[in-house]
């Protein structure tokens, strides 16, 4: 998928600079962006691909760019990325202009080819493109600003997509939105994308809301995905369903029941009930005397 949205500075760490000590009147604005953020493809062994960047400057000032490939992993399940400057497959991305200079407000359609080596474990591989704004000191800039577009690779072979759903949690008891969380792990040798959608039903089956996402989910790692829902509008008991596609393993579905006590219902309800159990005692106790005068 390439979606046509833009990205400000992906890696944070890819600044390895600091600005010279000048006015905010004097540093000149630098800003350059990407486009897409994220592409997916499937290239086989001994195949190449042809693709393109559009990057563009929006700052005011020139920028002398420099493009370059990473490859790069996930540390967590929150998913943070983890680059990898010496990596062999870097050199399977090579740039038609590697630098380019850009005046402000210009663009610029970059061209690069993944050629993927005979011989390639199948599997999936992953490499950010890094668009680098060099120093320029001429202005009292020393820093150097990257943005990068993410290429999800998948070379074609025996690949697997283990997906598996390790934790679900759902609320029993809720005051509010329903927040929900699911971890999923991946145990295969190529990306997934897992789609889920959360719906939440009265007891007999009526949908109140449902909501719909999904999630790239890499090889060997395990990633948390977060949602909220908008919760019932009366107090009562309701059911949530989950569904989740796990890639090789095919559709994950649970059910949970949950209690939805908004404080503001609360009293109310409550008030109502010990009515309710009032009338039940003083029933009670009548049909008890009756009864024992009938006795008597």
């Amino acid at each position: 998928m390439k979606a046509r949205a833009f990205i400000l500075i992906l890696a944070v760490m890819g600044v390895v600079g600091i600005a010279a000590p000048a006015s905010a009147e004097t540093t000149p604005e630098r800003r350059l962006l990407v486009t897409p953020i994220r592409t997916e493809l499937s290239v086989d062994a001994g195949s190449a691909y042809k693709g393109a960047l559009t990057l563009k400057n929006t700052g005011k000032t020139t920028l002398t760019v420099t493009l370059e490939a990473q490859a790069f992993d996930v540390t967590n399940q929150n998913y943070d990325y983890a680059f990898k400057p010496d990596a062999p497959i870097n050199d399977w991305v090579n740039f038609t202009q590697p630098t380019v200079t850009l005046d402000p407000e210009q663009s610029y359609v970059a061209h690069y080819l993944v050629s993927v080596p005979i011989g390639a474990e199948p599997g999936g591989k992953y490499l950010s493109l890094f668009a680098a704004a060099q120093p320029d000191t001429d202005t009292g800039i020393t820093s150097i600003e990257r943005v990068g577009s993410l290429l999800y690779l998948t070379v074609p072979g025996a690949i697997t997509k283990k997906g598996e759903l390790l934790i679900l949690k759902s609320p029993f008891i809720t005051t509010n939105e329903i927040n929900w969380s699911a971890t999923i792990r991946n145990g295969g040798t190529a990306h997934f994308r897992t789609n889920y959608e959360q719906i939440t039903k009265t007891l007999w089956n009526t949908t109140i809301t449902s909501n719909k996402g999904s999630a790239l989910i890499l090889p060997a790692s395990v990633r948390l995905i977060q949602g909220s829902a908008d919760h019932p509008k009366w107090l009562g008991i309701y059911k949530v369903q989950y569904t989740f596609t796990l890639g090789d393993t095919g559709t994950h579905i649970q059910t949970r029941l949950f209690v939805y006590a908004p404080l503001a219902q609360l009293g109310p309800a409550a008030a109502i009930l010990l009515l309710l159990i009032g009338g039940i005692v003083t029933l009670a106790r009548r049909h008890a005397k009756l009864k024992k005068a009938k006795s008597n």
